[in-house]
């Protein structure tokens, strides 16, 4: 951030999920002016996350992102961890569907 004082109009935009590190001296007056707290979401809002995150995934009909947004579990998930959640439910399908496929192979070849 040195040599910006000649510079007019530029905006620096840091983010992080551990302000608790940050170096005190990037919180001294005139470096960072302002500090905006943006709270892990309630189970409404990872309701929203989900849906968003799932709009155009194929899911079966079983699956209640209302439950999922609402359980304990999910206390503390960010929207970045959500999303890495669902991801991670797609790779599990995914191997799942790959293994039930090779095991009905097995099955025609035995027969």
């Amino acid at each position: 951030m040195d040599g910006l004082e000649d510079r007019k109009g530029v905006f620096i935009i840091a983010a992080t999920n551990r302000p608790d590190i940050i170096d005190p001296a990037m919180l001294r007056p005139g470096r960072l002016d302002k500090l905006l707290y943006v709270p892990l979401p309630s189970p409404s809002d990872r309701l929203s996350i989900l849906k968003t995150v799932t709009k155009k995934l194929p899911m079966h009909i079983d699956i209640q992102l209302h439950n999922i947004a609402n359980s304990d579990h999910l206390d503390g998930f960010s929207g970045a961890d959500l999303s890495a959640l669902v991801r991670e439910a797609q790779l599990s399908a995914l191997k799942s569907a790959m293994n039930r496929n090779v095991k009905e192979d097995e099955k025609i070849l035995i027969q």
